[in-house]
């Protein structure tokens, strides 16, 4: 099971527990892959639609790390990060909604201002520079908002 809709973040579950409580009629397998697959999304989701995928920003800006998101991520609480929630695309097709926080002290500053750009998806960015794509700390949830979708 998916945590159910408007589940607060904090109580999103990881991958390990998402596996665990998986109806496999409710979450097909392949959603199960993307879901709790560890590395780039956007390389999945190419090879998925054979195609490029295009990025939509929602929001995006830099604000200080909340203490849980801090815990979670190893980092010190406050410390500034970009956060961005955006939809991937493909052919005009929203595929994947997802939020990232990047700790701004572990980018360099063409990485940095890549992302501040807002055009191009992570794993494209991180591939770019020659860094692996690693999704770490994931937290798997459901979330119901009509303005979303």
């Amino acid at each position: 099971m998916i945590a159910p809709a408007g589940t607060p973040l904090a109580e999103w579950i990881t991958p390990e527990q998402f596996l665990i409580d998986a109806d496999p009629v409710e979450t097909p397998s392949l959603l199960r892959v993307l879901l709790t697959s560890d590395g780039s999304m956007t390389t999945l989701l190419e090879s998925l639609r054979l195609g490029p995928i295009d990025l939509e920003v929602i929001r995006q800006g830099e604000e200080p790390i909340d203490s849980e998101t801090a815990l979670r991520l190893g980092v010190r609480p406050r410390e500034a990060a970009i956060t961005r929630h955006v939809w991937l695309s493909h052919a005009g097709q929203r595929l994947l909604y997802a939020v990232s926080v990047l700790p701004t002290s572990h980018l360099d500053a063409a990485l940095a201002e890549g992302i501040r750009r807002g055009v191009e998806p992570l794993g494209r960015l991180l591939d770019a520079c020659g860094r692996p794509a690693v999704r770490d700390h994931l937290r798997i949830g459901r979330l119901q908002n009509a303005t979303l979708a």
